[in-house]
Formats: structure tokens, C-alpha cells, sequence
């Protein structure tokens, strides 16, 4: 009776925790797709990377480009004085289709609930490098689907009530593999970090970037 009674919770168990990953692999190719049919025809943001392979724990250096090719129309990106990375951020899914976790959501929930100063960048052409890992959180190798998203896009112009359109650009996704580093290899990125944390000063917080990059139990430790 005990087994009839395990086996009846897995039954029960079972779907909810596979449809629970369907619910969240469905959400993130939804908003791509909502973003993207939804993107002003001239506008676009290119993600660019300089390989496809990483190893766990190596920056990635993501290019983000911002182009406007309508000329009868005037965009602006708003770039923040606190953050200039706010311009864009990145979403992941691993092989599973499950979301690649972002480390700073908090910060960008409390961002999103208060006034900040910055500035608007005319579009034209518009060009970033930011660290795609500095938002995601890469916690073991594989393959991963990645793109980049802007949600600050104002048209220019006068509109009524000062009320200016906005809207969210997607890039295309790119495929990356993160690769696993040999234990003698992640020893010394660990220590390599500790080091710079010990020396203190500007190399201080480069250390606690390199062990937030690579998110081994080790690291985690640290």
C-alpha cells in the first residue's frame, strides 16, 4: 500500500513539474516573439559575440547595436547616468528550454520603481560592449540560447500630453556552449580573484566579477 501510495504522488508530481517548464519556456519565447512583431519596421538591435564557445566563468563580451533605418521617423534610446548597461540586458534558455536565472533581477525591479536621470540617444547607429554573464547566470556547462533586449526606445517628436511612444527591441537569438573548466584551471581563476579582492581598490571588484562569472560550487564558497 505504502509503493501504491509513492507511486500515486510521482503520477500526480510528474506533470506539474513538466508543465511548470513548458509555462516558462513558452513565456520567454512569447515575450521574444510579442516584442519583436511589435518592433517599429526601421528599428533594430544586432547582438553580436566575438565566439560561440565559453569557457564557465569567462566574461562574454556581447556587442549590442542599435540601428534606426527609417528616415521619415526619430527614435531615441534612453541610457541612464546610474547604469549605461540598463540600455539593454540579456535572456537565456538552456538545452531543457528552462530560463537562465538573472543574479540582479532586484536591482532591476527596484530600478524599474523609481525615477532615474539619464539622457536620450538619437538613433542612427548606436553601439555598446557589455558583459551578457553580468545579467545571467550560467551555473553549469551546455548549450544556451541567448538574446539581447532594450525596453527604453522613445520616438521623437511632439505627441500630446508629452506622452512619447515606447517601445522594446529584441535581437536575434544566438546559440553559445559553455564549456567546463579543468579543476587545476578553475583553482587558479579562483585565486587569481581572490587575490585582486585581497589587494583591494578598483581590482577588488574585478575579483568579485570573476567569481560571480564562474558560479562553480567552489566559487560559491568564496
Amino acid at each position: 500500500m505504502k509503493r501504491l501510495s509513492q507511486t500515486w504522488h510521482l503520477c500526480i508530481c510528474f506533470p506539474i513539474l513538466f508543465c511548470a517548464v513548458a509555462r516558462a519556456d513558452t513565456a520567454l519565447d512569447q515575450k521574444w516573439k510579442d516584442i519583436r512583431d511589435h518592433q517599429p519596421p526601421g528599428l533594430q538591435l544586432k547582438l553580436t559575440l566575438p565566439k560561440d564557445h565559453f569557457f564557465q566563468g569567462e566574461e562574454i563580451d556581447a556587442t549590442v547595436e542599435f540601428s534606426n533605418g527609417d528616415l521619415n521617423k526619430s527614435y531615441e534610446l534612453l541610457e541612464y547616468y546610474d547604469d549605461h548597461s540598463a540600455s539593454a540586458f540579456f535572456k537565456a534558455k538552456d538545452e531543457t528550454g528552462a530560463s537562465v536565472p538573472n543574479p540582479l533581477q532586484w536591482r532591476d525591479d527596484w530600478y524599474a520603481s523609481i525615477d532615474r536621470l539619464g539622457r536620450g540617444v538619437t538613433l542612427g547607429h548606436y553601439t555598446q560592449i557589455l558583459p551578457a554573464n553580468g545579467s545571467l547566470r550560467f551555473d553549469k556547462p551546455g548549450v544556451y540560447t541567448l538574446f539581447a533586449q532594450s525596453q527604453d526606445i522613445l520616438q521623437s517628436g511632439a505627441f500630446p500630453g508629452g506622452n512619447r511612444p515606447r517601445f522594446a527591441l529584441v535581437s536575434d537569438p544566438v546559440t553559445i556552449t559553455i564549456v567546463p573548466l579543468t579543476p587545476e584551471k578553475e583553482k587558479e581563476t579562483i585565486a587569481d580573484a581572490l587575490q585582486k579582492i585581497a589587494n583591494g581598490g578598483p581590482s577588488a571588484e574585478e575579483g568579485i566579477l570573476e567569481l560571480d562569472y564562474l558560479q562553480t560550487p567552489a566559487a560559491r564558497e568564496e
